[in-house]
């Protein structure tokens, strides 16, 4: 874990400040574990600071693994028994507007390519389910909720067997699933977390889409959000205006103390020369203040880095120069 965090500090802070939220909110942690994951999420930090968690304080954090991965697998065995809808269980679910890069930051933290593209691409919630292995290799598990079907495949498969997966449950037109498509990733550098990706948010309907593809993603968004114990990962652009947001709207209106809203700034490269003032505000909470977790700022891959066929590696890579020739 410590190996796969340590390409990027940012990746590290933001996976820290996850667990660390999760496991905050899971009652059935002791309160030594409690407390370590509350210690790494106090050194997560924006990319302004050069603070990164200590590794004492990240080794304490995972050390804690095999509980912490126990909790996990009760947690996802009884949503996949139905309780979910009985018990407020803790999960991490990821909203965001259309094409605002969030299944780039699930990259980012999986290390897999998943669905990519422009437009309305994620047409059903997206359960993934990332599983530190000690077997060598990365492999992937895919099914659709409610279906015995399981799809095997190597991770470079994974993006092609979502889509596929997808399509089954997607049959005609251009609308959207309440039905989850499931994706197990193991593999020796993977995180311990399960994520649920939601589809992107829309304004309007386009050429090609269902009429309800507004109304039917932002129901499924609010129903995902609302639940006390589940963490909001709001995925914003960073050359978006935050008070049209519509996935920050909704995050504010199912958390509106943020004490479960973690805020993520994409494509800062986008970003028209001579704003940088703007977005220091927004890490400093002077626009849209995230008091308990605040905000973070990523670079992934952009649609021109997949065509050129650059790795998760790469965009890692890119990453890490972009942010040190700005600190």
């Amino acid at each position: 874990m410590v190996a796969f965090c340590a390409q990027t500090s940012r990746r590290l802070r933001l996976l820290a400040a996850l667990v660390a939220v999760v496991a905050a909110q899971d009652d059935a942690c002791d309160e030594g574990t409690r407390c370590a994951f509350a210690d790494a999420a106090s050194n997560a930090t924006t990319f302004k600071t050069t603070v990164t968690p200590s590794p004492s304080t990240l080794s304490t954090v995972y050390e804690q693994r095999p509980a912490f991965r126990a909790l996990l697998d009760l947690n996802d065995g009884l949503r996949s028994l139905g309780l979910g809808t009985q018990l407020d269980l803790p999960r991490i679910v990821v909203v965001g507007d259309q094409s605002a890069g969030k299944s780039s930051v699930l990259e980012a933290i999986s290390g897999v390519q998943l669905l990519r593209g422009t437009g309305f691409v994620t047409r059903a919630p997206i359960e993934l389910r990332l599983v530190r292995s000690a077997s060598p290799g990365c492999r992937a598990v895919v099914s659709a909720e409610g279906s015995d079907e399981r799809t095997r495949v190597g991770c470079d498969g994974v993006g092609e067997a979502l889509n596929a997966t997808m399509r089954k449950l997607v049959r005609a037109g251009g609308g959207v699933s309440e039905r989850a498509v499931r994706c197990t990733i193991s593999s020796p550098s993977a995180p311990d977390l399960t994520l649920v990706d939601l589809p992107g948010l829309a304004r309007v309907s386009v050429e090609g889409q269902s009429r309800d593809v507004p109304a039917v993603t932002k129901a499924l968004a609010q129903r995902y959000a609302a639940p006390a114990r589940t963490v909001i990962l709001v995925v914003v652009p960073c050359n978006a205006d935050l008070a049209t947001a519509e996935a920050l709207k909704l995050a504010r209106d199912a958390d509106p103390d943020g004490a479960r809203t973690v805020g993520v700034l994409t494509k800062p490269d986008l970003m028209d020369p001579g704003t940088e003032g703007s977005l220091a505000a927004i890490l400093d909470g002077h626009v849209v203040k995230l008091a308990a977790h605040g905000w973070y700022v990523v670079l992934n891959r952009g649609q021109r880095a997949l065509d050129a066929r650059a790795s998760v590696a790469d965009a890692l890579d890119r990453e890490r120069t972009f942010f040190d020739d700005r600190l």
